[in-house]
């Protein structure tokens, strides 16, 4: 191979560079950019395509959650009264009636409080609720999770998504958005922000791997997502914010540019996750722990304990009226306290007379009462107050004459 041309006034400055660079190690010159092209496993080609054969672990991380949700899809179909049914709604929402996801471990909070089931933390991020989430996760994981495994390499790439999945479940738990969560997109957003970090912040190397990466696009994209999540009540924001952010520590401690930046970040991280772990233990500050508490006593026939749990809940959230609706929703679902039901959806409904929701709840309690006389004309109101028809108003409008509380028997 050719010599690169030496100019004679730069000749000796080049030797004393050569000669350091040629050391047997004693002057640590060599930068992270060369000590990574030395040992990262990740794939060395530094084009601008993706492809399946260098990504190994992106491949299996995807076939991994399409499998789990073909047995998930398989569980509710066969305990399913209308199988059909359930084919065509998993499009776009897999009910878990039949518990299929809290079976092969969705993260049901209240199993993580009452129970002890910390394993959920780990297994939520497989599973998905529809065939919609689980291809929109798909996609975003070949977008995201490809590029950072071809930066820094399957097992680094598969750590940050661990972590952030981990993270994300944790911050989930602690901020209580949903009593059930599932889905790969808190690990996912954690890659995204690992990815930023290379892409941006990282060694030349890795930086060169991942140059078809826009910064800037990456970085807006994930903000819209995160913007999507405060006006879409189905997203579990927290969820995403808290593997966002473990995902981008775990970049700088695993390729920040000095030893002191990588120990810092992995400190940082394992406090991030120590803290979470905390708060997620029994985040009895939140109003929504005690609801969910309370919906978990009920369909476990401890009317009495859930009660007190619903009471918790409206003393932490005085005058809301959502709150105060949703309370009374569950009690007249399971026909228990329609009396203290009454009373909150009416105050819910002082606030709103004209939300079909709490409209729905009052027509509901007095069908369960055996009063549909009374009971149909609200929940005729809250029809003709919606578009579409939320299929719970149309339920109750065909079964209210059937849905009194029959008394207990000896």
């Amino acid at each position: 191979m050719r010599e690169p041309e030496i100019r004679p006034h730069e000749s000796r400055r080049a030797r004393r560079t050569t000669h350091e660079a040629r050391g047997d190690g004693a002057h640590e010159r060599r930068t992270l950019d060369t000590l990574d092209e030395d040992t990262s496993d990740a794939p060395q080609n530094c084009d601008d395509e993706l492809h399946l054969r260098d990504l190994p672990a992106t491949v299996v991380l995807g076939a991994l959650c399409l499998l789990l949700f073909l047995i998930t899809l398989g569980l509710a179909l066969g305990a399913a009264d209308d199988p059909l049914a359930v084919l065509l709604t998993s499009l776009w929402s897999l009910s878990d009636e039949t518990g299929a996801l809290r079976q092969l471990g969705a993260l049901d909070v209240t199993r993580l409080w009452l129970d002890g089931e910390w394993w959920r933390l780990g297994t939520a991020a497989l599973l998905h609720g529809s065939w919609l989430h689980l291809l929109l996760n798909l996609s975003a994981l070949w977008s995201v999770g490809g590029w950072l495994e071809k930066a820094l390499g399957g097992a680094r790439a598969m750590l940050v998504f661990a972590l952030s999945s981990l993270a994300a479940s944790l911050a989930s738990a602690s901020w209580c958005e949903a009593p059930l969560v599932v889905g790969a997109s808190g690990g996912i957003m954690g890659m995204a922000g690992a990815l930023w970090f290379v892409r941006r912040h990282g060694p030349r190397a890795l930086r060169a791997r991942v140059e078809a990466v826009s910064a800037t696009t990456l970085a807006v994209m994930v903000a819209l997502c995160l913007g999507l999540g405060l006006v879409v009540p189905v997203i579990a924001q927290a969820g995403h914010l808290g593997g966002l952010v473990l995902g981008t520590v775990t970049a700088v401690a695993l390729v920040g540019r000095t030893r002191t930046l990588r120990a810092l970040a992995a400190l940082a991280a394992l406090l991030l996750l120590t803290t979470g772990a905390f708060l997620a233990r029994d985040p009895t500050w939140r109003a929504n722990r005690h609801l969910f508490v309370a919906m978990r006593h009920l369909a476990d026939g401890s009317p009495i304990i859930a009660l007190a749990s619903f009471e918790k809940a409206l003393e932490l959230r005085p005058g809301d009226p959502n709150l105060e609706n949703a309370v009374a929703y569950h009690l007249a679902l399971a026909g228990e306290s329609l009396d203290r039901a009454e009373v909150l959806v009416r105050r819910a409904l002082e606030a709103d007379p004209d939300n079909p929701d709490f409209l729905d709840t009052m027509g509901w309690i007095e069908c369960r009462r055996g009063r549909p006389a009374e009971g149909l004309p609200w929940l005729e109101r809250a029809r003709n107050l919606s578009t579409p028809l939320p299929p719970e108003i149309g339920e109750h409008l065909a079964t209210c004459h059937d849905a009194q509380v029959r008394p207990a028997s000896d």
